[in-house]
């Protein structure tokens, strides 16, 4: 999979990034895989997770706001349909 490039490229992006804020769907049939893969990697990278999980698009706007609180230098959305349903949603918050 993609998160050890992904990951990797966080990691350089900024040697300060340590935090790296992970938003998941737990409703999602695909993403307790995706979330195992990412959590094996990160600490490979002398990375950590902030594991944030949003199953309704009101909840995206919740983990973006714990994900600020925290202080993450980078974040990684794990695919799903929500998500990508959700995209200007998801780029309104980050710009």
């Amino acid at each position: 999979m993609l998160y050890r490039p992904v990951l990797t490229l966080a990691r350089v992006a900024t040697a300060a990034t340590l935090l790296v804020a992970l938003l998941s769907n737990p409703a999602s049939p695909g993403g307790a895989p995706q979330l195992r893969m990412a959590e094996a990697v990160a600490p490979t990278l002398g990375l950590r997770l902030q594991l944030l999980e949003a199953r309704t698009p009101q909840e995206i706007n919740q983990a973006f706001a714990a994900m600020a609180k925290e202080r993450a230098g980078a974040f990684l959305i794990l695919a799903d349909s929500m998500f990508t349903n959700q995209a200007r949603q998801i780029a309104d918050q980050v710009l």
